[in-house]
């Protein structure tokens, strides 16, 4: 879920709305467009990639969340990070409690729009992200794996089991002890 930063090189920020079905997303979360039918429209988080380099589903992230336009911020322990959640009748909209997201921004949403609003880093080719890594519970890390049998050289070693299965030569480990201490190979 959350857990992407830009470091370097964001496009600029803009405000959207989040999809409409009571969609939740996370500051630091990636987003991708609502998709290409009109019942899809609205920021949504990126899913799961489905085929090499995500032929089956076609989703492109554009961006990071970096704030949301709750007037009094909501936080998820789990996750840890503040979030907000869309919502879809009338009624829901004028009860939100809301902040004015698209003031002085020149987008085409007038300040007193009630709906729910990211504010998402806009991400380009050249674009720097930072993003955790855990297992597939949020905030456990990898398995610490120990080589059984390493090279004179250091560029090659058999070690135990990891918690996923690399894909030859697109994997990387990074050594916490030995002569390779604190690379990554």
């Amino acid at each position: 879920m959350a857990g992407f930063s830009v470091v370097e090189a964001p496009l600029r920020t803009i405000w959207c709305p989040v999809h409409y079905n009571a969609v939740t997303l996370y500051v630091g979360q990636l987003v991708v467009a609502g998709g290409v039918t009109s019942a899809m429209c609205g920021a949504v988080k990126a899913w799961t990639p489905a085929g090499v380099y995500d032929t089956t589903a076609d989703q492109m992230p554009w961006g990071v969340v970096v704030g949301t336009n709750n007037k009094e911020p909501v936080f998820d322990s789990t996750y840890k990070a503040e979030y907000i959640t869309s919502v879809q009748s009338q009624a829901n909209l004028l009860a939100r409690k809301w902040a004015y997201a698209s003031t002085g921004t020149g987008t085409m949403f007038g300040p007193h729009d009630p709906q729910a609003m990211v504010k998402v880093a806009v991400i380009g080719p050249q674009t720097v992200l930072k993003g955790r890594i855990f297992t597939t519970t949020y905030g456990v890390a990898p398995t610490v794996v120990t080589v059984t049998l390493g090279s004179t050289t250091g560029a090659g070693y058999t070690a135990g089991a990891a918690d996923f299965t690399p894909v030859a030569y697109n994997a990387t480990t990074y050594c916490r002890t030995g002569a390779n201490r604190g690379l990554y190979r």
